[in-house]
This record gives C-alpha cells, structure tokens and sequence, in this order.
C-alpha cells in the first residue's frame, strides 16, 4: 500500500501534469488530468497531499509548489479568470511539446514577474532604455503628425476640406490615446501567460501545432492572431542551442487597452512573443 501512494516525481507522466498545472495557472479538469495520468497517479498526488479536488478541478497544495520552487525554481501561475485559465490549459496541452514541459524549459507568469523586479533591483537598466527609446520614438511620431496636419490645414482655403482635415487629425489622436495612456503608467507593460524556452526542432513542433489547431479557429479575429504568431515564428532563422518564446493566450474579455499593454511586452523586453 505504501508504494502505491509513493509519487515519483521523475516519471514523465507526472512531470508532464505537474508543469501543465504550473503554466495553466494552477487550474485543471479532471479530465484533462486523465489525458495523463492514471488513477494510481491520481490517488498517490491526493493521499501524499500534492493536489486537491473541488468540483472536478485540481490545484495544487502548498506541498507541491514548494517542492517544483525548489526542485525547479518555478512558480505557478495564477489568474482570476476561470475563463482564461481553462484556454491557457487547453492551449498549451494542443501546442507546446511535451518535451519542454517535462524538462521544465518554461518560465510561468509568477516567474517573469520575478524575474524582472529581480532585474531591477539589481540595477538592470535595459528594460528602462528601451521603454525611454520607445516613449521618445511615440512621442516625436506624434509631433509630426501634429506639424503634418496643421501645416495642412493652414495651407487649405476650402473650408469643407479644412474641417475634415481637422476631423481627421482629432480621429488620428484618438487612436493614439490608449498607447499615450500605457506609456505613462510606471510600468505600460503586461507579463505574458508564459515564456518556454525550445530548440530548432523544438520550435519546428511548435510551428506545425500551430497550424494544425489554425485549422479549427472559426472566429476571424482570432483566426488573424494564429496566422500573424505563425508567419512570426516561420521568419525566425536557424538558431543553436534554445530561444526563448513568450505565449499570451487572447480571450474575448480583453480590451483594446490589456492588448497593446501585452504587446508592449515584446518592445520592452525584446522576447519574441505570440498572442494567440
């Protein structure tokens, strides 16, 4: 009886569940678990007080953070948002391989977070450069685009035309305003749901998944995201050893303000990142 709840954290299987759990923000049905795992893994995780169930959702005990914390030096994720955490599990069991999970070549939310205020207090000042380079450059696009329409409008004796010129140059900063807005914030910047770390084939994998999960995408807008990941990654030329990939996953209760702060992840930062 006591080697049936002994949970041996070197076995594929439960390597594979427990960094599904860590990324997909410590939420997962028992029937994605059962993709997996079988019930002797299942009773071992429970019995050793690795995992909890409630209404047909795992999470994870303190236990089992603690150990993948020291074991890996990776956190798990959390969100708020049952709806996105269900599509962050869903996403990343059709398209990351396998063989980053069990490796655990990922970093979770948690730990970009950590991993950047560690950055900044010690004195990391390439996030800070590049965020002043990218105010500078908004900054003076906007100026000349001022300069652009007044010289327009001032040049213009039709009055009609003169008062469209002015709608289009109230239209054009209202465009502008939510990315005005974010790069005042102290940090316009929004985390990823995950970065995973992948060799050439690795990669490869990641590609054709994408493609192939593209072909069930019915909205249209969603449908754009794939293919824009997909023709970002493709232009990506041969590498050795590892890139890094950050991963946000979309869902439809994200405003237009949360997008251009996420994408504001990929200036900053300089990590190529996909939002599916």
């Amino acid at each position: 009886m006591k080697d049936r709840y002994n949970v041996n954290f070197n076995n594929d299987r439960i390597k594979l569940f427990t960094a599904s759990l860590a990324l997909g923000e410590n939420r997962m049905s028992r029937e994605d678990f059962n993709e997996f795992c079988t019930k002797d893994n299942y009773y071992a995780l429970v019995h050793s007080k690795f995992i909890t169930e409630e209404d047909g959702i795992i999470t994870s005990t303190p236990k089992l953070r603690e150990l993948v914390a020291d074991r890996y030096d990776i956190h798990f994720a959390n969100s708020c948002s049952e709806e996105h955490s269900q599509k962050v599990m869903d996403t990343l069991l059709r398209i990351v391989p396998n063989s980053v999970l069990t490796d655990f070549h990922f970093r979770t939310a948690a730990d970009i977070e950590r991993d950047y205020a560690r950055d900044i207090s010690h004195g990391g000042t390439r996030y800070e450069e590049n965020l002043e380079r990218i105010r500078v450059d908004f900054q003076h696009e906007m100026d000349e685009k001022r300069a652009y329409y007044e010289q327009k409008i001032a040049e213009e004796e039709n009055l009609q035309r003169q008062a469209l010129l002015k709608l289009d140059y109230e239209r054009e900063k209202e465009s502008n305003l939510v990315m005005e807005h974010a790069l005042e914030l102290e940090r316009p910047m929004l985390f990823p749901d995950y970065e995973i770390s992948l060799t050439r084939c690795e990669l490869d994998m990641l590609i054709d998944s994408l493609r192939a999960e593209s072909r069930f995408i019915e909205e249209e807008h969603e449908q754009e995201r794939y293919v824009q990941a997909i023709d970002k990654l493709d232009n990506i030329g041969d590498y050795e050893g590892r890139i890094t990939i950050a991963v946000e996953i979309v869902t439809d209760s994200y405003g237009n303000a949360e997008l251009v702060r996420h994408e504001l992840y990929e200036e900053i930062t300089g990590t190529t990142q996909i939002m599916i």
